[in-house]
C-alpha cells in the first residue's frame, strides 16, 4: 500500500482542522433559537389567552392580548416571527428590547401601517417609521427585525418595509398597551377583534448570547410567587 507523504498529510490535517474551525465560528456566529421549543414557552401573559394548538400559537379576541417568552436576548440579533392574521381590523406586535430599552414593531391591519414604537414617546403622531404594508387575511407572513447596535431593520417575507432607522435607542420606548412586567423579554402583542396565529418564532443571535429565563420556585410558605432569574 503506497503510503502518504507527510507533507500531504500536514496539509490535510491543516485543512480540516481550518474547516472544523471555520463550521464552529460560523455556528457561534449566528445561533438559532426556536422560542416555541422552548420548554416552557409561554413565560408570562399579561392580557388574553394563550395556548398551543398543533404547535402553533393562537390567542384569542382579547383587546391588548400580549405574552414573553422566557427568552432575553443578546447585545444584536434577528427576531423572526413566521404568523397568519384571521381578518383585517387589527394588528399585531413583535415585542423587543435593547439592552434595558424595551420597544415594538407593530403592524395595522385596519390602517395598513407598519411602525417603530414608541419614537420620542409617540406610537404614530410625529412617528417618522410609519410606512404603508397591507396584510391580507389567512396569508402566512414572515416578519424578521433586525436590531443592531447602530439600529433597527425591519422585512416581511424578505422585503425590506423599514430601512434601517438609525438609533442609539435613547428615543425608543414600548407603548403602554404592550407593557409586560419583564419588558426585557422577547413577546408577541395582539391588539384586534380576531385571532393572531404565530406559526414559528426564532431568534438568530449576532452579537453575544441571549439567556432563556427560568422560573423558580418562592420560599416554602409563599407557594403563589415565583422568583426568577435575571
Amino acid at each position: 500500500m503506497r503510503a502518504y507523504r507527510p507533507k500531504i498529510v500536514i496539509t490535510a490535517l491543516i485543512l480540516v482542522t481550518y474547516l472544523a474551525f471555520a463550521s464552529a465560528a460560523a455556528a457561534e456566529e449566528s445561533r438559532i433559537v426556536n422560542l416555541l421549543e422552548l420548554s416552557n414557552p409561554i413565560h408570562q401573559v399579561a392580557a388574553g389567552r394563550w395556548e398551543f394548538i398543533s404547535g402553533s400559537l393562537v390567542v384569542d379576541d382579547t383587546r391588548a392580548a400580549r405574552m414573553n417568552f422566557p427568552y432575553k436576548p443578546p447585545a444584536e440579533y434577528d427576531y423572526i416571527v413566521k404568523f397568519v392574521t384571521t381578518k383585517p381590523g387589527g394588528n399585531i406586535a413583535f415585542l423587543l428590547s435593547k439592552g434595558k430599552v424595551p420597544f415594538a414593531w407593530s403592524l395595522n391591519t385596519r390602517g395598513h401601517m407598519a411602525r417603530l414604537e414608541d419614537i420620542d414617546g409617540h406610537s404614530i403622531i410625529n412617528n417618522p417609521c410609519l410606512r404603508r404594508y397591507v396584510l391580507e387575511p389567512w396569508k402566512q407572513y414572515t416578519a424578521e427585525i433586525q436590531v443592531r447596535k447602530s439600529g433597527v431593520r425591519c422585512l416581511i417575507n424578505g422585503q425590506v418595509v423599514q430601512e434601517k432607522y438609525k438609533t442609539d435607542y435613547s428615543d425608543l420606548s414600548r407603548n403602554v398597551k404592550w407593557t409586560m412586567p419583564r419588558k426585557r423579554l422577547l413577546g408577541i402583542g395582539s391588539y384586534s377583534g380576531f385571532m393572531n396565529i404565530v406559526l414559528e418564532a426564532k431568534v438568530r443571535e449576532i452579537t453575544g448570547h441571549g439567556r432563556i429565563v427560568v422560573k423558580k420556585a418562592g420560599r416554602r410558605g409563599r407557594r403563589n410567587h415565583h422568583r426568577e432569574e435575571n
